[in-house]
C-alpha cells in the first residue's frame, strides 16, 4: 500500500511540475530589440566633399566611390555648389548586417551570395540630394568571394531599413580586386550572385519558447554564401546548406537570451530553441563574433 501511494504521489508530482513548465513558457514575453541594435550597429560615414578631384572617396571598409557635384540634383533639378556631403553605411560582415537588420534576402527558396551592403545618401545644407537623370556615380565595393554577378536594389520600411531587394539595370564589373558598378541611383545596394545548388528542398522549422515571439530575432546564418535570411519560425530553402540558427531576445525583465546551432540542412529539420541568459554587453560579443 505505501509503494502505490508513493507512485501516485510521484504521478502527481510530475504531472504538475509538466503542467507548471508549460505555463511559464506560455507566460513568456519579449520585448523589441530595436534600442539594443540602434545603440550597437555602425554608424555612416560623412564625407565633405570639396572638389570635384580626380581620386576617389575611400571608405574605411576599403569602399571606394568616384562623384562629383553634376551627378546631383535637388528637389528642383538644380546641382549643388560645392561643399556637399555624401554618407556611406558599409556593411560587409554577417554580423554588422545583424545589428543594422539588414539582410540579405532571397530568390525563392534560394538564398543569395551576397558581397555585402551599403547604403548611399547625399546632402547639401541639409537638404537630400538626388542621382540626375542620365547620371551615375562609379563604386569599387571590396571584392571578397567572387561569386557575384549582379545588383540590387533596396526598398521598404521607412529607408532605415532595407525589406526587400529588386533587382538594379546598373551591370557589374568584376576586377579581381573590386566589384565596379555605375549606380544611378542612391539608397541601399547590394552586390550579389545566385549560388549553384542542388534542387531538393528543405524546410528549417524552430521552436521557440513562448506564445508571443515576434519581438524575438530570428536569422538564418549561411556562411559559406555571406547570406543572412530573416526567419519567423522557419523556412523553406534549397540545396544542402550549412546553416547557423541564430536567435536573440530580451525579455520583459530585462535579461537578454541567446541561441546558435549549426544545421546541415539535408532534409527537413525542427530546432527546439533552448536560450541560454546572457548580459548586455555579453549579447552583443556573440553577436560580433559571428
Amino acid at each position: 500500500m505505501k509503494i502505490f501511494k508513493y507512485l501516485i504521489a510521484v504521478m502527481v508530482i510530475t504531472a504538475c511540475s509538466k503542467d507548471r513548465v508549460e505555463l511559464l513558457e506560455e507566460n513568456i514575453s519579449y520585448e523589441s530589440m530595436d534600442s539594443f541594435l540602434e545603440a550597437n550597429r555602425p554608424s555612416a560615414q560623412v564625407f565633405i566633399v570639396d572638389t570635384g578631384g580626380s581620386g576617389p572617396i575611400i571608405a574605411n571598409g576599403g569602399t571606394q566611390l568616384w562623384l562629383d557635384s553634376s551627378i546631383f540634383v535637388d528637389s528642383s533639378g538644380v546641382s549643388p555648389t560645392y561643399p556637399f556631403e555624401v554618407s556611406l553605411l558599409e556593411l560587409y560582415s554577417i554580423s554588422d548586417m545583424i545589428l543594422w537588420d539588414a539582410t540579405t534576402g532571397r530568390d525563392g527558396n534560394l538564398p543569395l551570395f551576397s558581397e555585402g551592403i551599403m547604403k548611399l545618401n547625399a546632402s547639401k545644407d541639409g537638404q537630400d540630394l538626388s542621382v540626375k537623370f542620365g547620371k551615375e556615380y562609379l563604386v569599387d565595393f571590396v571584392r571578397h568571394h567572387g561569386q557575384v554577378a549582379n545588383l540590387f536594389e533596396g526598398y521598404g520600411g521607412n529607408g532605415s531599413q532595407a525589406t526587400y531587394w529588386l533587382p538594379s539595370s546598373d551591370a557589374l564589373v568584376d576586377n579581381q580586386t573590386f566589384i565596379t558598378f555605375g549606380a544611378n541611383s542612391i539608397g541601399w545596394l547590394q552586390a550579389y550572385g545566385s549560388p549553384s545548388l542542388n534542387a531538393v528542398n528543405s524546410h528549417l522549422s524552430l521552436d521557440i519558447p513562448g506564445t508571443d515571439i515576434q519581438n524575438v530575432k530570428q536569422f538564418f546564418v549561411i556562411g559559406d554564401y555571406n547570406a543572412l535570411l530573416p526567419v519567423q519560425g522557419g523556412l523553406t530553402l534549397k540545396g544542402g546548406l550549412n546553416v547557423k540558427v541564430v536567435c536573440f531576445a530580451k525579455q520583459v525583465n530585462n535579461e537578454y537570451k541567446w541561441f546558435e546551432e549549426s544545421v546541415a540542412l539535408t532534409s527537413n529539420r525542427n530546432v527546439e530553441v533552448i536560450f541560454e541568459t546572457v548580459t548586455e554587453q555579453g549579447l552583443l560579443s556573440k553577436i560580433t563574433s559571428l
